[in-house]
């Protein structure tokens, strides 16, 4: 069906434009030609739909009808043939009416045939009616053209009388152009200056803004007048009469704007913004209360500043309403590890405030004198200089009010418990920044100095009762090791000491540098002063340098005391050889520099640090004696000015710190003194002694500094008694403990038995030596391997090797003496003799062995052997001269002396004090 109405479709189609081609006679071509076939021809695929073949049939003409009939015909048609709808589709209609009903091809035939038939009528009807009013078409045609002539000559004439009218038109209208396009101009010059004027006034407002934002005060001032003046002319407008209402008020704006500007450039100054400022107010003449309003913000801003930077060192335990709380009660709340830190940021604060504060009073005194200048005046007004004499007359209050900051941030807290160098940082910043008010404010504060000196004071007491016992935990840990140092080292090259290696020139805070002292006892800071609290002042402050001290350069001090000593070459130090110093040393050394910078940063303290000095030589010296010059048999040689000596040393260390009696330091059980291989720790004694005449030649060496620091008499008799008793009597120390070496290093006992054993009252002279000098040279000779071993272990200078033979070659000979006296029996003539080769024998050996030149003590043995061929008188008189023999070995002597009688022998023995 499908099929079928497609075919119907393209058909009818044909059908309705061979109607409309041409107005002849309706020839059709007879539908009737073009029959469907039912034949479906063989597809090339499966899928393809049956094609539909029109079959060519043999044309015929229609069958001629009447009229009766051709009526029939059009009364035949359906009336929606001729109804006036436009959206009608006759084939569709056909379409539909042969899809409603179920005819066979015989009918659709039929249907066909009749629509045909119709379809000839009505183009019949229609070629008739054309044909029929063909002539009048023709008429109309004619007058249409007659028309269309007249038309076009009535048009070519509009054409010329418009094309004459534009052009007077055109003329005109440019000539009327002109004068409207004149009278505009001048309308529109006149309003765009008006204009030009009125957006100069609106944009000169927000330049206004931008240089008071600016800092650039007078342009601003100068600028608000000018727009003023340029106002008024122009005050019939309403946007400039606004402005007017906002100028009014600009004068007011600059001043506050110039009052809110002063904080930031006391924090951070500007030399051009502060220029401006002070022109700004000069302008406004407003001088006076320029210059005071600056001098309160100053202030004010030292006060903000403090409570800035305790605020932010307590953050992270602030109080709800911290910034309500007195600055006092917040310097309670830092820490004692924080107030180090909180007072160097709050001094570094305030110094470059103060520092502003100066610059800013500089700049006003150039500016006062180049105007002096300009004017032709010599002197300048006072009067005229506002700004210059307020700030000058404030200096003193801006700075009382810093250091009475500084004193409300120590004075809460217990500087006692600090560190060492904590405190001594606060106490040296403190004092830089009091001479750093007096020299650049004219203005000292006392407080801050009182309480530094008091809490110092309790500083020192348990600092110095620690150091007493640090020394003695030194002492008993101290196994008397070779401390390496340069050979020519000295306190100078410890860091407690550098304060004493810097030149004074340019180091002092607040030293005069290039300008004039004023006549109220103030100097104007230049741009390269140093603040206290700076970090360059910072690395000096580390350094303590102070070079002198009422005068006396570092450069001048004196060499070291010569000390007094049996023989002054003992003391002689070796050239090149670094000095023997045990660590205990080196640290009480460092003691000694920590007390003088505390005494040169606080005088007051002198009356306790220099006892205090005095008082750890002393421990040092008494404890190397306990350990090292009481294991001797011959203590009882110790002269008497050293038994002294030992006596004071003994009360000294006696005194009590804070309630407890100092410690007595105990030697090391590393130390050995009993061990002969060892030579009884003769190189721990060379180290011990050493190290206490270093110490010695140090103090003599620093003795100008202590006594420049203690300007009391009292303590200046002190150290001089210092000097004399103890100081001086270290080199007797020395032969001390050496002896106490030498005593014990040979055998002693042994070899003056083998003396007494030996027969004296041979009648024949000998030519062979006795038996026991081979004995003791062998003795001898150990020791001097020993001794040379002991340089292995520390430095033995030639001093010192020459003081062991010279105690050891002593008790040699005093012990062939006491063996020569205890001999049993008579001697006679053969056995002097015999004594006395022995004895050069042992001189020779001896002589070789030490390498001494000359040798020491030989008079002691040669006198007492030839004293045996004194006559009875000169025997007499020679042992009341000799006191250095015992009345033992010199009765021995006297009983062996044949020749001399009974009753002077007993006349010489009532003479001797026994």
């Amino acid at each position: 069906m499908e099929k079928l109405r497609g075919e119907f479709s393209s058909r009818l189609a044909q059908l309705g434009s061979s109607l409309a081609s041409s107005n002849e006679d309706a020839i059709m071509d007879d539908m009737t030609d073009y029959v469907p076939s039912p034949y479906e021809g063989p597809s090339t695929s499966a899928d393809a739909e049956p094609a539909v073949i029109l079959v060519k049939k043999e044309p015929r003409n229609l069958p001629r009808t009447d009229a009766l009939n051709e009526a029939d015909i059009v009364n035949s048609i359906d009336a929606i043939y001729f109804a006036e709808d436009e959206d009608f589709d006759a084939i569709a209609y056909e379409l539909q009416k042969l899809s409603c009903s179920s005819e066979m091809l015989e009918d659709i035939e039929r249907e066909r045939l009749r629509l045909k038939q119709q379809l000839g009528v009505v183009s019949k009807r229609i070629a008739a009616l054309i044909l029929e009013k063909s002539p009048s078409y023709s008429a109309q045609m004619n007058s249409f053209t007659e028309i269309r002539d007249e038309l076009t000559e009535l048009t070519t004439k509009v054409k010329t009388i418009r094309k004459a009218l534009n052009h007077s038109k055109k003329r005109t209208t440019t000539a009327l152009r002109i004068l409207a396009n004149e009278k505009k101009k001048a309308m529109l010059g006149e309003l765009k200056e008006t204009l030009h004027t009125i957006k100069t006034l609106y944009v000169t407002e927000f330049r206004l803004r931008e240089l008071i934002e600016e800092g650039q005060f007078p342009m601003a001032i100068e600028l608000c007048a000018r727009m003023k003046e340029a106002a008024l002319t122009y005050n019939h407008f309403t946007a400039v009469n606004d402005l007017m209402l906002k100028l009014s008020g600009t004068s007011q704006l600059i001043e506050a704007e110039l009052a809110s500007s002063l904080p930031q450039l006391i924090v951070r100054y500007d030399a051009d913004r502060y220029a401006f400022v002070v022109t700004a107010y000069t302008i406004l003449e407003k001088q006076q209360e320029g210059a005071d309003e600056l001098v309160n913000r100053v202030c004010t801003s030292l006060d903000s500043s403090a409570r800035s930077v305790l605020l932010e060192e307590i953050s992270s335990s602030l109080p709800p309403m911290a910034d309500q709380l007195e600055l006092s009660e917040l310097s309670k709340r830092l820490k004692s590890e924080e107030l180090t830190g909180a007072f160097q940021k709050l001094g570094r604060v305030l110094c470059k405030i103060l520092s502003n504060y100066h610059a800013m009073l500089r700049h006003n005194i150039e500016e006062d004198e180049r105007i002096a200048m300009a004017s032709g005046d010599h002197e300048i007004n006072e009067e005229k200089c506002i700004f210059q004499a307020t700030l000058r007359a404030h200096l003193p209050k801006v700075f009382k009010i810093s250091m009475s900051l500084v004193t409300t941030c120590l004075s809460p807290h217990n500087l006692s418990h600090l560190s060492f160098d904590d405190l001594l940082m606060i106490v040296d910043f403190s004092n830089r920044f009091r001479r750093f008010g007096i020299v650049h404010f004219g203005a000292d504060c006392d407080a801050l100095t009182r309480f530094l000196e008091e809490q110092a004071l309790l500083f020192f007491g348990r600092f110095h009762g620690e150091r007493l016992s640090e020394l003695c935990m030194f002492l008993e840990n101290e196994i008397f090791a070779l401390c390496p140092v340069p050979y020519q080292f000295t306190i100078f090259d410890l860091q407690e000491f550098a304060f004493l290696k810097e030149t004074r020139k340019g180091d002092e805070v607040g030293e005069v540098d290039g300008g004039e002292m004023a006549e109220n006892g103030y100097t104007i800071m230049t741009p390269n002063s140093p603040l206290p609290f700076s970090n360059e002042e910072n690395r000096r402050s580390q350094l303590h340098s102070v070079s002198s001290l009422n005068g006396c350069e570092v450069a001048d001090l004196p060499t070291p005391t010569t000390h007094r000593d049996l023989e002054p070459n003992y003391l002689e130090p070796a050239d090149h050889v670094p000095p023997n110093l045990c660590n205990t040393a080196l640290n009480l050394l460092r003691f000694f520099g920590r007390y003088m910078r505390m005494t040169t940063l606080v005088p007051a303290l002198a009356t306790s640090s220099m006892p205090a000095i005095t008082q750890l030589f002393n421990y040092f010296f008494f404890s190397l004696y306990s350990f090292f010059g009481q294991d001797g048999p011959e203590v009882g040689e110790i002269s008497p000015i050293l038994k002294k000596t030992l006596e004071i040393l003994k009360s000294s260390i006696a005194l009590h710190i804070d309630g407890t009696e100092i410690h007595k330091a105990a030697l090391s059980c590393a130390i050995q003194l009993h061990y002969p291989d060892q030579l009884f720790s003769a190189a721990e004694r060379i180290m011990a002694v050493e190290s206490l005449e270093f110490v010695a030649r140090q103090l003599d060496l620093m003795r100008p500094v202590i006594e420049s620091l203690a300007q009391d008499s009292a303590l200046l008799d002190h150290l001089e008694r210092f000097h004399s008793q103890v100081v001086s009597v270290v080199p007797e120390m020395r032969v001390l403990v050496i002896s106490c070496v030498a005593n014990k290093a040979l055998k002693f006992p042994v070899f003056v038995q083998k003396i007494s054993q030996t027969k004296w009252d041979i009648h024949e002279l000998q030519s062979q030596h006795s038996e026991y000098a081979d004995f003791i040279l062998k003795d001898v000779e150990l020791f001097c391997k020993r001794l040379d071993a002991v340089s292995f272990c520390v430095t033995v200078s030639p001093a010192t090797r020459r003081l062991f033979w010279d105690r050891l070659i002593y008790y040699t000979f005093k012990a062939l003496v006491q063996g020569f006296s205890e001999s049993a029996g008579k001697c006679s003539s053969e056995g002097r003799a015999l004594m006395q080769l022995d004895f050069q024998h042992l001189l020779g050996k001896l002589e070789a062995i030490s390498s001494i030149r000359p040798f020491p003590h030989t008079a002691f043995v040669d006198a007492y052997i030839k004293a045996y061929y004194l006559p009875e008188a000169s025997l007499e008189q020679w042992v009341v001269q000799h006191s250095e023999y015992s009345p033992r070995q010199l009765i021995s002597l006297l009983n062996t002396a044949s020749h001399v009688s009974k009753k002077a022998r007993q006349r010489i023995v009532n003479a001797l004090d026994l």
